[in-house]
């Protein structure tokens, strides 16, 4: 099993175990866009598969974050990936732990950050492996973190 497949399959799991399981629709729309990940794993050119990776992930990852918000009525933010992680750590939802400042800023610098370069700048694309795994390694251990809280 590839390593794409091992932590697309781990990071599904973390999503169907979540609030986000009581919306079928959602849960399905999310783990089909991981699946996206692990389809383009043989493409060609490396460039473009290495964005597609970027983009798909991303977006499985803003749609649970969305999802996830939306389940606890957390407002404030704009439908973006950066805004959720925000809203996250300052709701006044007395049913959900916040997540830490910290850990909010983390994230927003290791995925949202990244994802934004290549997603607003024209030319830009991931430049190896080793980023596009530590970006999916960063996003899963931010899944499993707002799904504790």
């Amino acid at each position: 099993m590839s390593v794409y497949k091992r932590r697309i399959s781990a990071m599904q799991a973390l999503v169907a175990g979540t609030v986000i399981a009581k919306d079928h629709i959602s849960l399905v729309t999310i783990k089909n866009e991981f699946e996206e990940v692990r389809k383009v794993e043989k493409m060609k050119p490396l460039p473009r598969r290495r964005l597609l990776q970027l983009l798909h992930s991303t977006r499985a990852l803003d749609s649970f974050l969305k999802g996830f918000t939306d389940f606890y009525a957390i407002r404030g933010s704009n439908h973006a990936l950066g805004e959720y992680l925000n809203c996250l750590g300052t709701h006044t939802n007395p049913h959900l732990n916040k997540l830490p400042n910290g850990r909010a800023k983390y994230y927003r610098q290791k995925i949202v950050d990244r994802r934004n370069i290549y997603m607003h700048k024209a030319g830009a694309f991931p430049n190896d492996e080793k980023e596009i795994l530590t970006l999916l390694s960063e996003m899963q251990t931010c899944l499993a973190e707002v799904a504790s809280l």
